[in-house]
C-alpha cells in the first residue's frame, strides 16, 4: 500500500506539472496579436472535450496520462488509479461564488474547490426553488467549522453536497462513470451513515438533511424510498413543533432560541411546499398542517442576497440580480396553502360532497388563485431575463401541460357533461371553463373539446 501511495502521489504531481504547463501555453497563446489564432483556440475549447485537442491548439505537447507514469505501474496497480478524478480545464477555470471548507464537514473529499463548487451550485439552482435552509446562517456556520453548530452539521453538509451533485458534471461526483443517477452517491452514503447514528433525533439540521435526502432519492428515481424519507422529515418537524398541529409539540418550539426559531420557520415553509408537491405527484392529500408562522411579512421582504447563473458566470459577463429569496418564499407559501386545499378537495372532500357544495368550493379556490396571481409584486412578473426561481413559482399555474393532469381534466369534463343533464351547477361549470379558456387564450386538450362539444346530446349518444 505505501508503494501505491507513492505511485499515486507521483502521478498526481506529474498531472499538475502537465496542466500547469498547458495553462501557461494557453495564456501565452491568448496574448498573441493574431485574432484568427485566438478564435481557433476558443472554438477548440468550446467544441472539444479532449485535452489533447486543446493542447494541440495552443501548440503544447500532448500527454497520455494513462501512460505518463507507466514505468511505475505493475500488474493490477494501474486499475487502482481513479481515472475519473483528473483535473479538467473546466475545473481549473472554475470560480465558485461561495467559498467554504471541506473539513471538518465531509470525509468523502478534502478538495475545497469541489466542495465550494457544489455548495455554489446548490444555492444557485436548487435552494431558491425549495428553500429548506437559511442560506446566510448555513454559510456563516460552515465557514466557522464548528460541528456542534445548530445551523450546520456534517449530516446536513453531505446531504447538500449529494443534492448539488445533480447539477454538476465534474467527473469526481460520479460513482459510476456515465450513470447520471450515480451522481453524488458517495455523499449520500455518508449522509445516510450519519443519519443512522442520530437515532431519529429531532433537530433543525436533521430535519433539513432528511428532507434533502428525500430529494436526492427522488432524483435517483427511487420514488417510494423518497416518499418514506420525506415522511420522516415531516414527523421530525412535527416533533420539533414547526406546524400548527400537533399542538402537543409546541412546547418544544418555545424552548429553542429566537435565531433557531427563525431558521426553523424557513424550514417549515420549505417542507410544507415539498410535502405538497410530493403528495400531489402521488395523488394524495397533503396531510400536514400549515406552518405555525411565516418567516417574513409583506413589509420585510428585502434581502441583499445576490444571484448569478453559476457556473455560466465563469464564461459570460452577467449583472448580478437580487435573489428575492424572502419574496419568493412569502408568495410561494401562500400559493402552497391554496394548492393544499385543492388537494383536499380533489382527493378527499369531493368524494363525499354534493355536486353543489363541490362547485362552491372549487369556485372559491379558483377565485383565491386569481387573487394570488393579481397580488404578485412587479418584481415577480415574468420577463425575458427573469431569474429561475420566479419562473418556478409560476410554473404550477401551467399544470395542464402535464399529460397525466390532462387526462384527469378530460375525465372531469366527462363527468361535468354527464352531471349537466341533471344539475344546473355542472352546466355553469362547463360554461365557466369555456369562458375562462377563451378569455386567457388557453388551448384546451382536443379530447376535452370533443367531450364539451357533446354537452347538448343525450348521454347515450356520446358516452
Amino acid at each position: 500500500m505505501p508503494t501505491l501511495r507513492k505511485v499515486a502521489a507521483k502521478r498526481t504531481l506529474g498531472e499538475l506539472e502537465y496542466y500547469r504547463g498547458l495553462l501557461n501555453s494557453l495564456l501565452e497563446s491568448l496574448r498573441t496579436p493574431e485574432d484568427d489564432k485566438i478564435q481557433y483556440i476558443l472554438d477548440t475549447i468550446r467544441q472539444s472535450p479532449s485535452m489533447k485537442d486543446v493542447a494541440s491548439a495552443v501548440d503544447a505537447p500532448t500527454m497520455d496520462m494513462i501512460d505518463a507514469t507507466s514505468d511505475n505501474f505493475k500488474g493490477d496497480e494501474r486499475s487502482l488509479v481513479d481515472v475519473h478524478s483528473r483535473i479538467t480545464l473546466e475545473k481549473l477555470c472554475d470560480v465558485p461564488v461561495l467559498r467554504v471548507p471541506a473539513k471538518p464537514w465531509t470525509r468523502v473529499t478534502e478538495d475545497e474547490q469541489l466542495v465550494s463548487h457544489l455548495i455554489s451550485l446548490y444555492f444557485t439552482w436548487d435552494h431558491p426553488l425549495s428553500q429548506l435552509i437559511d442560506q446566510r446562517m448555513f454559510i456563516e456556520h460552515m465557514n466557522k467549522g464548528d460541528t456542534n453548530s445548530e445551523f450546520c452539521s456534517p449530516l446536513l453538509v453531505n446531504s447538500v453536497l449529494a443534492m448539488a451533485s445533480a447539477y454538476s458534471d465534474f467527473p469526481e461526483i460520479f460513482s459510476s462513470p456515465g450513470d447520471l443517477t450515480s451522481k453524488g452517491k458517495q455523499f449520500y452514503a455518508e449522509a445516510e451513515r450519519l443519519w443512522m447514528a442520530e437515532d431519529g433525533h429531532a433537530s433543525l439540521t436533521n430535519i433539513q438533511a432528511v428532507a434533502l435526502m428525500s430529494c436526492v432519492l427522488s432524483f435517483q428515481t427511487k420514488r417510494k424510498a423518497s416518499w418514506l424519507m420525506l415522511r420522516q422529515a415531516v414527523q421530525l418537524a412535527q416533533d420539533f413543533g414547526m406546524f400548527q398541529s400537533p399542538r402537543s409539540s409546541h412546547k418544544e418550539w418555545k424552548k429553542t432560541r429566537i435565531d433557531v426559531q427563525y431558521a426553523g420557520v424557513v424550514t417549515a415553509c420549505g417542507l410544507f411546499a415539498l410535502n405538497s408537491q410530493a403528495s400531489l405527484e402521488s395523488g394524495k392529500v397533503a396531510n400536514l398542517a400549515r406552518p405555525r408562522f411565516k418567516p417574513f411579512t409583506k413589509n420585510k421582504l428585502d434581502d441583499d442576497v445576490a444571484w448569478v447563473p453559476y457556473p455560466r458566470s465563469n464564461q459570460i459577463v452577467y449583472d448580478t440580480k437580487p435573489a428575492l429569496l424572502a419574496t419568493i418564499m412569502f408568495h410561494s407559501t401562500d400559493l402552497t396553502e391554496i394548492v393544499v386545499d385543492i388537494q383536499d378537495l380533489l382527493y378527499d372532500k369531493a368524494l363525499d360532497c354534493r355536486m353543489e357544495d363541490t362547485w362552491v368550493t372549487a369556485n372559491n379556490l379558483y377565485t383565491r388563485l386569481g387573487t394570488w396571481l393579481e397580488g404578485l409584486p412587479e418584481t415577480l412578473q415574468v420577463d425575458e431575463e427573469q431569474i429561475p426561481q420566479i419562473l418556478s413559482a409560476l410554473a404550477l399555474l401551467a399544470a395542464l401541460e402535464d399529460e397525466e393532469l390532462k387526462e384527469s381534466f378530460i375525465e372531469l369534463c366527462r363527468f361535468l357533461v354527464a352531471f349537466s343533464k341533471r344539475f344546473s351547477q355542472a352546466q355553469a361549470m362547463i360554461h365557466m371553463i369555456e369562458k375562462t379558456a377563451r378569455h386567457m387564450n388557453i388551448a384546451l386538450p382536443p379530447e376535452a373539446i370533443a367531450v364539451l362539444d357533446h354537452k347538448e346530446l343525450e348521454t347515450s349518444q356520446w358516452l
